[in-house]
């Protein structure tokens, strides 16, 4: 009898030890990849970030495919904590070692943790820093360096030593991290010109015309 109850409690206790190994190394912003801890590598309100871990979701990759978008995903989800004001990120995707979310535009600014819960067992908290605008350009190599995604406006054919962008041609640069937003960010679409955005951009050291600054319809 003892022998059993000894056994029985063994495995209760390891089951227990499994599923609380959530484990968070880092959150940076999606496209640019930064290490947060250079100035320009914190994340944003409204802007789409990717947590990096162990035991975070399901071992095969988990994509949202319609809206509304939730704030659960096969069983993961985020939340972030900022002065004392807890928001639910909204779920992109999830996967084991990767998570994908976008950070509430209502989340406030400052220093504060995030937490991924998988399976009801929680991770420990990570530090983050949120901001209003960040931006980071998605890259080609889908990791942070390298070309940036920039398509043509018309073609939409991505900008290459093999499509070269000319004079007076329309650009698009596709990244993530420009500020907040007003509406349900979960519930569809919200395109239109982020307001009160100052955007500058810069080519060869000369000004190019922003003609649009928001999100993707």
């Amino acid at each position: 009898m003892v022998k059993i109850w000894l056994g029985a409690a063994a495995l209760i206790w390891t089951q227990g030890l499994l599923q609380a190994q959530v484990t968070l190394s880092a959150a940076v912003n999606a496209a640019s990849y930064l290490n947060p801890s250079l100035p320009n590598g914190n994340l944003t309100q409204g802007g789409v970030f990717i947590v990096f871990g162990s035991g975070l979701g399901p071992s095969k990759l988990a994509e949202i495919s319609a809206f509304p978008l939730p704030t659960t995903l096969s069983g993961t989800s985020i939340s972030a904590t900022v002065g004392g004001t807890t928001v639910h990120c909204i779920m992109l995707y999830t996967s084991a070692g990767q998570v994908a979310a976008v950070l509430p535009s209502d989340t406030p600014l400052g220093t504060g943790t995030m937490e991924v819960t998988y399976n009801n067992a929680n991770s420990a908290p990570l530090n983050i820093t949120v901001a209003a605008h960040d931006f980071g350009i998605f890259a080609v190599n889908q990791g942070g360096s390298g070309p940036g995604v920039l398509t043509n406006a018309i073609t939409n054919v991505v900008n290459s030593s093999a499509a070269a962008a000319n004079p007076g041609d329309l650009e698009d640069i596709w990244g993530t991290g420009l500020g907040p937003v007003a509406g349900n960010e979960a519930a569809g679409p919200l395109p239109g010109n982020i307001p009160n955005l100052n955007v500058q951009l810069f080519i060869g050291g000369q000004s190019a015309q922003v003609m649009y600054a928001g999100r993707s319809g």
